[in-house]
């Protein structure tokens, strides 16, 4: 059956649903119907209808990845870009070809013309052959080198195949649509295994905006396995979730490349030290940059004058400061002196931006459910301490050319991001023990799930805690609460009805 999906409308209970969790939350998952709280508003919700389902025989019968055994040698991303160019739609080609997305994508079995997408799909078998055996490769080197890049290649470099890899993952949506309404669940299984494949290609590309393509191809492909999971007949994939990696996206080295675009944007802030310029030369190339910075990502002024004007104002303001801080902090007094002035700037910037970015990766480091809180309150910890100005009025101490502010990536917005998929999962595998204990219980949900015995109930990777769950009116629910208020996809809610 296909899943519907429902919001909680905006309510005042809701709007102080935080200090509620703060209390409910506990290791033991047992909830009453007037302890639960009520979900809070804009809660992306599953309602799903299942079947009471065994483990498989064996029970890793269903895998999400391809088993090393059965990889070939060979660079999936060749085959990744091959495909992509087979798809590429030509003047002679199906005309659907130009708006499957708009018009079938997402779309339940029910509600496809499935004769005609089936026989479109029969004209796309050459681009799904080339994604599996993209997935069977041992090894996926897209072959960009971000470290390398300097100056405004660094944030300029184009991806296209990255950014159309969207495109293969809707394509395979759409298979599985077909193979699940037509209750051809081991044939859906090994498509999604090629999804699943795709996504994790993608994330081992250092990039966060690949990183980010592969969680939504990840996205793609567990809504299309709650699909299956709600389908009547299909197989309990337990053991096929847990098999995955956790994350299959890991956005570490990604953060780690992005800590380090601005001195790789700003190459002089690499050498700041050692070079050897004339203090005209020093002026020159920070009014530079700064005019370039305050032109894409500023107030996005042309007139330089007035950029001028603004650039002086804060070198004025900021050398004293520079100045003072890089001897606080063990710098040879006289040398400081002898520099020019926009070398002293320079290296202070570096300094900052390194120091600002050591508090952001750090906490980017750990599992999300020590890291996150930590995070939450960081961005008002930098502003105080002047590492990113306030307001557009404002000045920051340890922002002297507003590089932190201006070029700084939004961290807690990107680890919120990488712990959805991983969280909704984990709420996966939640659902298929619940229909395995059905399965050896009469068809009965646990009251509570800790009458789970057969697997092991993983917890919400948010909290480090048991998700909440509850049984109202023969109905199970299932809550993962939101970690971002107001943010329909920061919080996960399935509410679970046996046939």
């Amino acid at each position: 059956m296909k899943r519907t999906f429902s919001s909680t409308p905006l309510s005042p209970r809701g709007l102080c649903y935080g200090i509620l969790m703060a209390s409910v939350i506990a290791r033991n998952s047992i909830c009453l119907a007037d302890e639960f709280p009520e979900p809070p508003p804009q809660i992306k919700t599953y309602d799903l209808i299942v079947s009471s389902a065994a483990e498989p025989k064996p029970a890793l019968k269903y895998r999400l990845l391809p088993d090393l055994n059965e990889c070939v040698p060979g660079n999936a991303a060749s085959h990744y870009v091959r495909a992509l160019l087979l798809f590429a739609p030509t003047d002679h080609g199906p005309k659907e070809q130009k708006h499957f997305e708009s018009e079938w994508y997402g779309k339940p079995y029910d509600q496809l013309p499935v004769d005609e997408v089936r026989e479109w799909l029969n004209a796309q078998k050459q681009v799904i052959d080339v994604l599996m055996m993209a997935s069977r490769c041992e090894g996926c080197d897209w072959g960009f080198r971000f470290q390398d890049l300097r100056g405004r290649a660094v944030i300029e470099f184009p991806m296209p195949e990255i950014q159309h890899m969207r495109q293969m993952a809707r394509i395979l949506n759409l298979k599985v649509a077909i193979e699940i309404g037509e209750k051809k669940f081991d044939e859906a299984l090994e498509t999604l295994k090629i999804q699943y494949c795709l996504a994790r290609d993608l994330g081992k590309v250092p990039s966060l905006i690949a990183n980010l393509v592969g969680v939504a191809v990840q996205a793609i492909a567990n809504d299309s396995l709650i699909d299956l999971m709600s389908s009547e007949g299909s197989p309990n994939v337990y053991w096929a979730l847990r098999d995955l990696p956790s994350p299959l996206i890991n956005l570490r080295s990604a953060v780690r490349l992005e800590a380090s675009m601005v001195p790789r944007l700003f190459p002089f802030l690499e050498d700041a030290e050692k070079s050897m310029r004339t203090s005209e030369e020093w002026r020159r190339l920070l009014f530079d940059s700064y005019a370039w910075v305050e032109s894409e990502f500023g107030s996005k002024t042309v007139d330089e004058a007035k950029v001028q004007s603004m650039f002086d104002s804060l070198m004025t303001r900021s050398y004293p400061i520079a100045k003072r801080e890089l001897i606080a902090s063990g710098y040879d007094a006289e040398n400081v002196d002898r520099m020019p002035v926009g070398q002293v700037v320079a290296i202070y910037v570096g300094k900052c931006h390194r120091e600002m970015m050591d508090q952001v990766v750090k906490w980017m480091s750990v599992p999300y459910a020590e890291g996150h809180v930590r995070l939450k309150s960081l961005t008002e910890e930098l502003i105080l301490k002047g590492y990113v100005k306030r307001g557009p009025d404002s000045f920051a101490d340890r922002d002297p050319l507003l590089f932190n502010s201006q070029l700084s990536f939004s961290f807690e917005q990107f680890n919120e991001a990488a712990n959805r998929q991983p969280r909704l999962l984990a709420a996966m595998s939640v659902v298929e023990a619940i229909r395995l204990h059905a399965s050896s219980h009469s068809g009965m949900l646990p009251k509570d799930l800790n009458e789970i015995t057969e697997v092991t109930v993983p917890d919400d990777p948010a909290t480090g805690k048991p998700f909440l769950y509850r049984i109202v009116d023969g109905q199970a629910e299932l809550l993962g609460p939101p970690t971002m208020p107001g943010v329909e996809n920061s919080g996960r809610r399935f509410r679970l009805k046996l046939r």
